[in-house]
């Protein structure tokens, strides 16, 4: 490819356009970083720092919530012939990821956007598989 190939009015529309996603997406998590912040403060400062009953029982809630559900995920898998322990199964799974790319296209208007899973380990794919993690993927654009 040299620079005769690329025209500079729809290349430059396309860096735009991902200039105003990248502002966007900034946007976006800066927001969910401050309703994240301000939960926080809510539950661990207003409600569970108060005095009482509610403060420990909320926390024992939580935390027993959070054991239920990762024993039920290690459960599942264990049934599907997994033998992890819970930090094992989350630590494989936290490091599968959703990869967009964004190419664009001389004919259409609009630049195509492909999504891929990143690369997995065998046992991850099939903790993936095992899991139906598939259904839960972003939709083509």
């Amino acid at each position: 490819m040299n620079g005769d190939d690329i025209k500079p009015r729809p290349y430059l529309r396309l860096l735009l356009l991902a200039g105003l996603m990248g502002l966007l997406s900034a946007v976006i998590t800066f927001a969910f970083m401050w309703i994240v912040h301000e939960v926080q403060v809510v539950m661990w400062d207003r409600v569970l720092g108060t005095e009482g009953p509610w403060a420990p029982l909320l926390t024992v809630i939580i935390c027993v919530l959070a054991l239920m559900l990762t024993s039920l995920l290690e459960r599942e898998l264990r049934r599907r012939g997994f033998d992890l322990s819970i930090r094992a199964i989350l630590s494989k799974l936290a490091q599968i990821r959703e990869v967009g790319a964004i190419y664009p296209d001389s004919k259409a208007k609009e630049p195509t956007i492909r999504l891929t899973l990143s690369q997995m380990s065998q046992e991850q794919r099939a903790m993936y598989d095992a899991l139906d993690l598939e259904r839960y993927r972003s939709a083509p654009a």
